[in-house]
């Protein structure tokens, strides 16, 4: 089939037809808690948001808080320097007590479904893990060491599951705690 050499050569598109086509798929879009619309849903349904958790452990989510500050630069300087070293690298010059901050703040923002800091002048903002899932599963981003886990990654628990009738699986930690 040869190819439209100029504009007037083109079919007419009927513009309705793809509005309809827009329309029909955007029935399932959600709000982000950022107000953009959501193609995916999120992974998980978070129990708090990044900036819930960096209130509740720096008492502030902006400059007001000087542990919040020092994370903030280091992220900053980490971001400017990651190319040239690794995480490992840059973080031997970070003291021990930073590094403690920000991995308790890394990890609790992966319990709830948010990765990759990004940090600038404004303050910390991460990115929210989207799946086509519908049913939450917290084990999915959490980073703890856990005998429930380690029982369902390894098939004990689905062995058990199948020889010994009535066998249930133990409570997970996050359905222990709602």
């Amino acid at each position: 089939m040869a190819e439209p050499t100029a504009i007037s050569d083109m079919k007419s598109v009927n513009l309705d037809q793809y509005k309809h086509k827009a329309n029909s798929s955007t029935k399932s879009l959600r709000r982000s808690p950022a107000g953009g619309l959501l193609k995916k849903p999120p992974l998980l349904k978070p129990k708090a948001m990044p900036n819930d958790i960096m209130r509740q452990m720096f008492g502030a989510a902006d400059d007001s808080s000087p542990d919040f500050k020092v994370i903030r630069e280091v992220l900053v300087k980490y971001q400017k320097a990651q190319y040239i070293k690794g995480w490992d690298d840059f973080a031997s010059a970070v003291p021990e007590e930073i590094r403690k901050k920000i991995k308790d703040l890394l990890t609790e923002c992966r319990a709830n479904g948010f990765i990759y800091p990004v940090a600038d002048s404004e303050g910390i903002q991460f990115s929210q893990v989207l799946s086509q899932r519908t049913i939450p599963d917290y084990c999915v981003m959490c980073d703890r060491e856990c005998k429930i886990r380690t029982g369902l990654e390894t098939g004990y628990f689905k062995s058990l599951r199948q020889t010994i009738p009535g066998w249930r699986e133990p409570k997970k930690c996050w359905e222990v705690a709602e």
